[in-house]
C-alpha cells in the first residue's frame, strides 16, 4: 500500500542520513584539521607527529570506516529494492507508480553510496580494500538487476 511505501521511503532516508553523518563523524572527529592541532585523545594527538607511521595507520583505519558506512547503505538499499520487487507483484495497480518512484530512490541511494565507498578507498590498496571494492560492485550490480526486475513487473502490470 501507499502507506507501506511511504514508511519504507522514510526508513531509507533516515538510514542514509545516519550513515552519511557517521562517515563524516568518523573522519572529522578523529583527526584535527592540521598537524599540531590538539585533540582530546592523546593517542590520536600522538599520531599527528610529523612523519609518524601511526598517523598513517590511523588515517587508513578511519578512511576504511568511512567507506564501510555507505556500504551498509548499499546493503539496506538492496534489501529495500527486494521488498519493492515483492510488493510490485501483488500491490494495488494504482500504487505501482508510487512503487516505481520508491524504486528510483532506492537505486539512487545505492549508486550514491557506491560513489562514497569508491571515493574513500580510491587511493588505498590491500586485500581489505579489494574486499570493500568487490562488495560494493556486487551490491550495485544486484541493485541494478532488482531495479530491472521491478521495472519489468510494473510496466507489464500497467500494460506499458
Amino acid at each position: 500500500t501507499k502507506a507501506s511505501i511511504d514508511s519504507i521511503i522514510i526508513a531509507i532516508d533516515v538510514f542514509i542520513n545516519i550513515n552519511v553523518n557517521k562517515s563524516i563523524y568518523t573522519l572529522h572527529s578523529k583527526f584535527p584539521a592540521k598537524i599540531g592541532d590538539t585533540h582530546s585523545d592523546p593517542q590520536i594527538s600522538f599520531c599527528y607527529e610529523e612523519g609518524s607511521n601511526i598517523r598513517s595507520i590511523a588515517i587508513r583505519k578511519a578512511t576504511i570506516e568511512a567507506a564501510e558506512a555507505p556500504l551498509e547503505t548499499m546493503k539496506f538499499s538492496l534489501k529495500f529494492m527486494h521488498t519493492l520487487a515483492d510488493l510490485a507483484k501483488e500491490c494495488n495497480a494504482n500504487a505501482l507508480t508510487d512503487l516505481a518512484s520508491a524504486a528510483e530512490l532506492g537505486i539512487s541511494a545505492c549508486k550514491m553510496a557506491e560513489f562514497n565507498v569508491r571515493i574513500n578507498i580510491d587511493h588505498l590498496s590491500g586485500d581489505d580494500i579489494d574486499s570493500l571494492q568487490t562488495a560494493s560492485q556486487n551490491l550495485l550490480t544486484e541493485c541494478n538487476q532488482v531495479m530491472s526486475e521491478i521495472t519489468q513487473l510494473y510496466t507489464n502490470r500497467l500494460g506499458w
